[in-house]
């Protein structure tokens, strides 16, 4: 409906109509509509890029949106040239450690982790990591993801100590962080790894 009042009041192609489409193609890859959700988050990309430009920050949100579905359909290709294209506008236009950079690397590592490329999935996940850590420090609860992504990687690898500092200090994060209680879902899964 927000889209049809959007779509009513401003031009199909204006990027305020891309954002109502990302987040209605959100909904349905959440309710796992991934053919709907794919051609929305298409449309809003294609929106973007033709109104604001191929090189446009806000087009590298619409293309790790898009990058996201792909993985989870298994498209891993697409999926990571998507990915280090968004990297790449942030990289251009932001600068090579801003803080956006972090989930957009995380991302590639959790990618290159399901294709068994766990050296270049480790790098991916230290850069986030290094990138997490100058903008919000140590034991940010924002590091968790990241962390907890880098035990598993060497845990399914079959070596789980080089692991366990990793889930060890997401598991310290976790107990120390307000935000994250004991139900929390992430503190749930650092908890069952550790």
């Amino acid at each position: 409906r927000a889209l049809a009042i959007y779509e009513s009041k401003l031009q199909h192609d204006h990027p305020d109509v891309a954002s109502c489409v990302d987040a209605l193609a959100a909904v349905l890859r959440k309710l796992k509509k991934h053919e709907e959700s794919e051609r929305c988050f298409r449309r809003a990309l294609k929106i973007r890029e033709d109104t604001l430009g191929k090189e446009h920050v806000s087009v590298a949100a619409s293309l790790n949106n898009l990058a996201v579905l792909l993985e989870l359909c298994e498209d891993f290709g697409e999926a990571e040239d998507l990915f280090r294209r968004a990297v790449d506008i942030r990289e251009k236009h932001l600068n090579k450690e801003h803080i956006t950079l972090g989930p957009l690397l995380n991302n590639i590592g959790s990618l290159l982790r399901k294709q068994n490329h766990q050296i270049k999935a480790e790098a991916a996940y230290m850069r986030a990591l290094a990138i997490y850590e100058t903008h919000l420090g140590v034991d940010h609860p924002k590091l968790v993801p990241m962390l907890f992504n880098l035990a598993m990687l060497f845990d399914e690898q079959g070596d789980p100590t080089s692991g366990l500092p990793w889930i060890q200090r997401a598991a310290e994060i976790c107990a120390n962080a307000p935000s994250l209680p004991k139900g929390h879902p992430t503190t749930k899964k650092v908890g069952k790894l550790h």
